[in-house]
């Protein structure tokens, strides 16, 4: 399990990939399975290092899903994987798991500290698959609640993406501020994110239709939408890099900076007028939301010495 947390803390600031560390911790659980009923003094420790193991696979699990846009099986695997954290913590609650000195000093750490570095360091991690699952599928909750409850409910968040996007595109004055998915090649994207019936025969998607908008304020900017496809499409190799591609087109007035969050989705701004492309505060805050998007601060915590 370490040298899992040392991968996770080593692809900062870049997204890790998800499915990698799904496959390294299927290995574990299948190797924690050989190990029931062989020692009981070992018994406690080994359901503990299940339950981390288990909590881990599901919030990959769910920021995977997520790269799919997946809101089915995102939501469930958020849910399933916070009340498995819930249970983890009774099991080093209880006095049996207090017992073990080393997997109670491995847990809590060597400070003793109330609640262990681990757990801590879970709830941050599904704190920030929260803020960014609330984000990636704002529309989708948003049908299911009036706008003021939807606010209400974002605000709660340890980060509130929606309302901190929101905020900066009135300070700048931007004409709007999005993040498109690409779902060209997605053989399981049969539109928008929702609950679909598995008997209803869904359009086959094409053209702008594979680029959905995630979420934009204060509106979606659908007459830019054929120029956006563009500048995606030819600054593919530009944005693949972590770079922000900046773009002014004369024809309609307009500055466009794009962004990839991670695989598949982009964050766009649009300015009216012509903008640096060396402006440090747009710079800046995409560089800031993508790595937010990524729980990039999270998972650089897992390093010793970060603060």
């Amino acid at each position: 399990m370490v040298d899992i947390y040392e991968r996770l803390s080593g692809f900062c600031p870049a997204p890790p990939p998800y499915r990698e560390i799904i496959s390294v911790l299927t290995a574990v659980t299948e190797e924690t399975q050989k190990t029931d009923g062989e020692c009981v003094v070992s018994a406690p420790w080994v359901t503990v290092v299940k339950y981390e193991n288990n909590i881990l696979m599901d919030f990959m699990s769910a920021a995977s899903a997520m790269q799919s846009w997946n809101f089915f099986e995102s939501i469930m695997l958020l849910q399933r994987g916070g009340e498995m954290l819930a249970l983890w913590e009774e099991i080093v609650q209880a006095r049996e798991a207090r017992k073990l000195s080393f997997a109670s000093s491995l847990l809590r750490g060597v400070s003793g500290s109330a609640e262990p570095h681990l757990y801590l360091w879970f709830q941050r991690l599904k704190a920030s698959l929260i803020s960014k699952f609330s984000l990636f599928f704002y529309q989708t909750l948003a049908q299911q609640t009036t706008p003021t409850e939807m606010k209400s409910l974002c605000a709660r968040l340890s980060l509130d993406q929606a309302a901190r996007l929101s905020a900066f595109q009135k300070r700048a004055d931007a004409q709007s501020i999005s993040v498109l998915f690409d779902a060209t090649g997605l053989a399981s994207y049969n539109g928008r994110p929702g609950y679909h019936h598995l008997e209803k025969v869904q359009p086959q998607m094409s053209g702008l239709d594979l680029f959905p908008v995630v979420f934009s304020t204060p509106n979606q900017p659908s007459h830019h939408f054929p120029n956006l496809v563009m500048i995606l499409t030819d600054q593919n190799t530009d944005l693949a890099t972590d770079k922000t591609v900046h773009f002014y087109d004369g024809g309609v007035g307009s500055t466009y900076f794009l962004h990839l969050i991670e695989p598949r989705f982009y964050v766009v701004i649009i300015f009216d007028g012509r903008r640096s492309e060396r402006d440090s505060t747009i710079n800046t805050f995409i560089q800031e939301t993508a790595l937010q998007l990524r729980c990039s601060k999270t998972f650089a915590a897992l390093k010793p010495g970060y603060k």
